[in-house]
């Protein structure tokens, strides 16, 4: 196979533009130099990219932001779900610049906009926390007519220059309207095209959690689970400094295979293939954050000394980055060359993390629908898999035994709470994302 030529970095025409310059970096690594020759192999690429550092600068003003709440008041928001809610909201406006503007959207069976996207003054934010007090529960939950409302407000005053989100808030099932994620996905998906991006929280143990992540992965935004109510404010105050942080628009990892060689994604990112390259989806990107991305590749069944390979770049808005590709290449040999060849760990272990991310969220819906070896199985062929090939490995070990308990639990019957603990977990490692759905940063690894 002849070798592939990476092509040179593409660069920006308004290289101006401070969003072209939203990647600090890109960088690829694999767990093996080398593949079989004259069979297919599958090897691993791991790629970090890395949004550009945002100093604090006194006198320099952020990009305005356009935030609008979509917040559930149904009949099970009661037992003060609804007025953490509300002060939630409160403290979030109070937050905004005058140069700001927010909607607020509270449904049920019906949905119902408080005021149309107004700038945050001082008087426009006390007259809107003074109207969410008198807010109370009501019926069933039309979730999409409610989030819909919210993002079709925002996009009646939208600024090309803002940051503008639509945050969901609900503990309960779509049970009004459109309902399923492949209808509510695809409609994230065409608001993210218009500008306007989604975050979700859920709270408790009622809510479809895999709606809401679809509607996220997909509206470009971010999901998390509020264990009660009492966790919103802290929430929906983190969602709103990720917004006011973004630093890169519409990013996209652009994945070019050379000739022979497959690529798929592990990690949770939404991705496509074009023809040519795989696009994986990572949304917007805050100050100094950092996503990681997992890629199992299968490689040609080529002569002794071909090299293949795959070029890893970067696309904001849909434009080349101002960052250098980064390009894995692997030179196929002999069986001696590729047993006794070096495994690069870290590779290792961001692999090992994005396996048991992908078994913990099959094993929950398994465990859902009363097939609870099949869940078990499914944590325990995973935690296998990892220990047959990467357990030399301490913090792979310490995986290898969560598993292995997680799959003794799923083997019996468990309750929602549980499930989405477990699912939460899965989710938020397949994404680069912290325990508490906040987004990873840079300086977390110094």
């Amino acid at each position: 196979m002849p070798r592939n030529n990476p092509r040179p970095p593409q660069h920006r025409a308004d290289s101006a533009d401070s969003d072209g310059e939203g990647i600090a970096s890109l960088h690829a690594s694999c767990d093996r130099r080398f593949g079989r020759a004259h069979r297919r192999s599958r090897r691993h690429v791991l790629v970090r990219l890395v949004a550009r550092h945002e100093p604090e600068v006194p006198g320099k003003e952020r990009s305005a932001v356009q935030i609008g709440f979509a917040v559930d008041r149904s009949g099970s928001m009661c037992g003060g779900k609804l007025e953490m809610a509300k002060r939630a909201v409160g403290e979030a406006l109070q937050q905004l610049l005058i140069k700001d503007s927010f909607a607020v959207v509270w449904f049920d069976d019906k949905a119902v906009r408080l005021e149309a996207c107004q700038r945050a003054t001082a008087q426009a934010v006390q007259s809107t926390v003074d109207a969410c007090a008198d807010v109370q529960t009501g019926g069933s939950t039309a979730l999409f007519d409610g989030w819909n409302l919210a993002a079709d407000t925002l996009c009646a005053a939208r600024e090309a220059d803002a940051r503008a989100r639509v945050l969901l808030i609900t503990d309960g099932q779509a049970n009004e309207g459109p309902s399923d994620e492949h209808q509510l996905g695809p409609a994230a998906r065409a608001w993210r095209d218009k500008g306007i991006s989604t975050s979700c929280i859920g709270i408790g143990d009622g809510y479809n959690e895999r709606l809401l992540a679809a509607m996220a992965r997909e509206g470009g935004g971010n999901d998390y689970f509020a264990a009660t109510g009492a966790d919103l404010p802290g929430i929906v105050g983190r969602e709103l400094g990720e917004v006011k942080a973004v630093v890169a628009r519409g990013a996209v990892l652009q994945v070019r295979p050379s000739p022979g060689v497959r690529v798929e994604v592990l990690s949770g990112f939404r991705n496509s293939w074009t023809g040519a390259d795989v696009h994986v989806d990572l949304g917007d990107l805050v100050a100094d954050q950092e996503v990681t991305v997992a890629l199992r590749v299968t490689l040609p069944a080529g002569e002794f000394g071909d090299t293949c390979g795959v070029e890893c770049s970067a696309i904001l808005e849909g434009e080349p980055a101002l960052v250098p590709a980064a390009l894995v290449e692997w030179t196929l040999a002999d069986a001696r060359t590729n047993d006794s060849q070096p495994r690069d760990f870290a590779v290792d272990r961001e692999m090992g993390r994005q396996y048991a991310a992908r078994a913990r969220m099959r094993a929950v819906d398994l465990n859902r629908r009363g097939r609870y070896r099949e869940a078990a199985a499914e944590l325990k062929q995973t935690a296998l898999r990892i220990a047959d090939y990467m357990a030399a490995d301490p913090e792979l070990r310490a995986l290898v035994a969560a598993l292995t308990q997680d799959a003794e639990r799923m083997a019996v019957e468990q309750d929602e709470m549980m499930r989405k603990q477990m699912y939460t977990l899965g989710n938020y490692d397949s994404r680069s994302k912290h325990g508490d759905g906040s987004s990873r940063r840079s300086a977390d690894r110094t």
